[in-house]
């Protein structure tokens, strides 16, 4: 039955056109080439990827590289100094195997103490033998001088190190008064009675001993037994006038001595039966001679450094437990006068792990610096070193105030 164009019925042309099947090999390859697409996409994701990647690496490398060399740059260089070797210049002292064990420069003396007890003064700059004398029985722990005589110039200190230098690259033989086999003189002259070699010497020694020589009189010495090994002396700056000094050590005592009989050894009065006999002939009116020792401090360890300021209004010592700092008895007002041999300052020590250990063998140094000595920014902006020297910046020390300068410390 044939249909009419009015007719509702279905169309089979197009019903027949609608259900052929649809090839499927054009879809897989779309599907296929989709897929492609897909990975060709992913992996220039990746690409791209590894590229950032490398070139993140590459900048993070360069900007290593940049940091090194700026704290290259930041790094000073040490500072060229120079030196020159004395063995040469003091033969004496290294005679029948002696060696050095304290050392001292102050002003134009260089003063060296050994292991066999024995003291070696030197003038400056020219190592010139000033004096010798045997002051212990052991090895010298420490060296002070009274009156602390101002420095050399610093135009005569390079000098002395460019002669050194030049007689240690001389390989010739020292004249026999340096070599170490020459037999010393039996008398050696008398010490002029200048302005720089009118100074008393003092020494410590791990015999016990306290020795206090001057240098221009040989008679004007005096010997103190402090029964246990001493680490280290220190002459009032006026010891001349009030014939005082600080002594410490292995005792852990801070011992002020005053006082005491020139030309003969005595024993200090702090302990046992010599401080017994010192208060009973004192209470007689006899042993005023004899000095007395008194005990400024005690209880905390060996104390290896002691150090007066350079006015004399201060003393700074240093034991197993720290750095402390007290007024000592000169310059004092009468207002000032309950201050006298007070602390007024502590610094302890570090609390690190090894510092109790080092505290009790280590010897700690200690400087006052007058800082009017210091240079300004400004100063050291207009001066310029010689073409020879390469000067260093100087330093900031900061410690404790005093007329006469500041306290640094190193080696704690």
């Amino acid at each position: 039955m044939a249909v009419g164009e009015g007719s509702s019925g279905p169309d089979t042309s197009n019903a027949l056109t609608a259900e052929q099947p649809i090839p499927i090999e054009d879809d897989e390859d779309d599907e296929i080439t989709a897929l492609q697409g897909n990975e060709d996409e992913s992996g220039d994701q990746n690409d791209k990827d590894e590229n950032k990647e490398d070139n993140r690496h590459e900048q993070d490398t360069d900007n290593e590289g940049e940091e090194d060399e700026d704290e290259e740059d930041d790094e000073e260089e040490e500072p060229r100094l120079k030196y020159a070797p004395l063995t040469k210049n003091l033969g004496s002292v290294y005679r029948d195997g002696d060696a050095t064990s304290a050392f001292l420069v102050a002003g134009d003396k260089m003063i060296v103490g050994t292991h066999n007890g024995r003291i070696h003064v030197f003038s400056m700059p020219l190592l010139q033998s000033v004096k010798k004398y045997d002051a212990h029985r052991a090895s010298v722990s420490s060296i002070s001088i009274s009156p602390y005589p101002p420095p050399l110039s610093i135009p005569t200190r390079l000098d002395a190190v460019q002669r050194l230098a030049a007689e240690s690259a001389d390989d010739r033989p020292r004249s026999p008064s340096a070599s170490p086999n020459a037999k010393s003189s039996p008398k050696q002259p008398a010490v002029a009675r200048t302005p720089s070699n009118d100074i008393y010497i003092a020494t410590s020694s791990i015999d016990g001993h306290v020795c206090i020589q001057s240098l221009v009189d040989p008679r004007d010495v005096q010997l103190r037994n402090f029964s246990r090994p001493l680490r280290v002396v220190a002459l009032s700056p006026e010891f001349k006038s009030d014939r005082s000094y600080l002594s410490g050590g292995q005792a852990g005592s801070l011992v002020l001595t005053v006082g005491g009989q020139i030309g003969k050894s005595t024993n200090a009065t702090i302990t046992g039966t010599a401080a017994a006999a010192s208060g009973w002939l004192g209470s007689i009116g006899l042993g005023a001679n004899n000095g007395t020792d008194k005990v400024l401090h005690s209880g905390e360890g060996t104390i290896s450094t002691i150090k007066w300021s350079l006015s004399g209004k201060y003393v700074l010592w240093v034991n197993e437990e720290g750095i402390k700092i007290m007024r000592s008895h000169l310059k004092l007002d009468s207002s000032e006068s309950a201050l006298e041999w007070k602390r007024i300052s502590h610094t302890p020590r570090p609390k690190r792990d090894g510092w109790e250990e080092l505290a009790v063998v280590q010897k700690a140094r200690a400087e006052w610096i007058d800082r009017s000595s210091l240079e300004s920014d400004e100063d050291s902006s207009l001066r310029r070193p010689p073409s020879n020297v390469q000067a260093s910046k100087p330093v900031d020390k900061s410690g404790t105030e005093d007329s006469g300068g500041t306290s640094s410390m190193a080696g704690m």
